[in-house]
């Protein structure tokens, strides 16, 4: 493995999302989410329980992109992740407004959407899109707090 400074590359992951944009990654626990976009955002689900060899084990695929990824704990630690970002046409990939979308996480082969809301307006976003200290969830109240 080369080593960068300090840090080890140990493995690389090839091939996600080819032609699209990265928007988003989230690490937690023995788990990553990556957001890719072009005209639709697949979320790609990776387990990282054997660094060594970690594994795409899911690739959901939705209209637009999700900017901001939160883990959110229902009833297992971090079995629900909260994305914030936009929403786009599917044809075209252009932005038509913003969304909030809750995402099932609990099955690392089997990502599902839960809840989705969408503001269909071009003018429509938040400021916790670019800035994670502008977002704030409260998980006792299960209250998503956002400046739009």
């Amino acid at each position: 493995p080369r080593e960068y400074g300090k840090m080890k590359l140990i493995k690389v992951i090839r091939n996600l999302g080819v032609t699209e944009q990265i928007k988003s990654v989230r690490f937690f626990d023995d788990k990553a989410y990556l957001v890719t976009f072009m005209r639709t955002d697949p979320l790609y689900t990776i387990d990282f329980g054997d660094p060594e060899n970690p594994v795409v084990t899911d690739e959901l695929k939705i209209s637009g992109f999700s900017s901001y990824l939160h883990p959110v704990t229902v009833n297992e630690p971090n079995d629900r992740l909260l994305a914030i970002g936009k929403e786009a046409n599917q044809t075209t990939g252009r932005v038509i407004g913003f969304q909030v979308t809750l995402f099932d996480v609990s099955d690392l082969h089997n990502t599902r959407v839960l809840q989705r809301h969408n503001i269909n307006q071009q003018w429509a976003r938040s400021t916790a899109e670019d800035d994670h200290l502008a977002f704030r969830y409260l998980p006792l109240s299960k209250l998503l707090i956002l400046p739009i």
